[in-house]
């Protein structure tokens, strides 16, 4: 007959003050040894047991408090909701051309179309061009003065920029005209 182990289970084991190892719980409530840890590491993270020594678990101030209560632990999220809205995980070229510009630091729109586009879009340089174009208004990046030289014979070259402050993982996001959010600070810029 195999042992169902759950948090609930490890909590009824432990008693305050008591230091119990895996082996110990193991001998207690029976089932298996992989639940016992995993279940174990669980409660550490809700913050009701902590690990004494090497192997060895005993029961926190919290779990000690949750356990007199006399409630049972379920399933689910155990920290509140925050409310925060995870950005999508579709590599965009904005975010691609965004992850690119702290390893570049200085750069062309030819350079940055090398990196990140991978030949599906429409207008990639036109595209590229209006992002760099809100970031300059931004403040995120600056114009170099010199150019780098073009391919073509007529060419004036193709204008640098430079990165001026790159504030995380989420690129920046146009809000109407003028206007810039950045995720990364929740700052809105204008100009």
């Amino acid at each position: 007959m195999t042992v169902e182990v759950s948090q609930n289970t490890i909590m009824d084991s432990l008693a305050p003050g008591v230091c119990l190892t895996v082996q110990q719980l193991y001998n207690s409530i029976g089932g298996q040894r992989n639940r016992i840890t995993k279940s174990v590491g669980k409660l550490i993270t809700r913050g009701y047991v902590e690990r004494v020594e090497k192997g060895c678990y005993q029961l926190t101030s919290k779990g000690i408090e949750f356990k007199a209560t006399g409630k049972t632990i379920k399933s689910g999220p155990y920290t509140p909701k925050t409310g925060v809205v995870r950005n999508s995980v579709k590599p965009t070229l904005k975010r691609k051309v965004w992850r690119a510009l702290p390893a570049l630091q200085k750069f062309t729109i030819p350079e940055l179309i090398a990196i990140a586009a991978d030949g599906t879009e429409k207008d990639a340089y036109g595209s590229i061009q209006r992002f760099l174009y809100v970031l300059c208004c931004a403040g995120y990046l600056r114009e170099m003065p010199r150019r780098s030289p073009g391919t073509k014979l007529t060419s004036n070259g193709n204008k640098r920029y430079a990165l001026v402050r790159h504030t995380g993982r989420s690129a920046p996001r146009s809000r109407g005209a003028k206007k810039l959010f950045d995720p990364n600070t929740k700052e809105l810029h204008t100009w």
